[in-house]
């Protein structure tokens, strides 16, 4: 899957062992939690 977003930390060092389940990045979401608050007020208006 592909996002676009910014990468607000990095959680390993280059060069650096990583274990099964570590986090590598982290993105910004703020932009896809405000498309998901709109497509459920879409929803419950369709629904209503």
């Amino acid at each position: 899957n592909e996002l676009a977003g910014e990468i607000t930390r990095v959680g390993f060092e280059s060069g650096a062992s990583v274990r099964q389940g570590q986090v590598l990045l982290q993105l910004d979401t703020a932009v896809e939690e405000a498309n998901l608050q709109a497509a459920q007020a879409r929803l419950e208006l369709a629904q209503s």
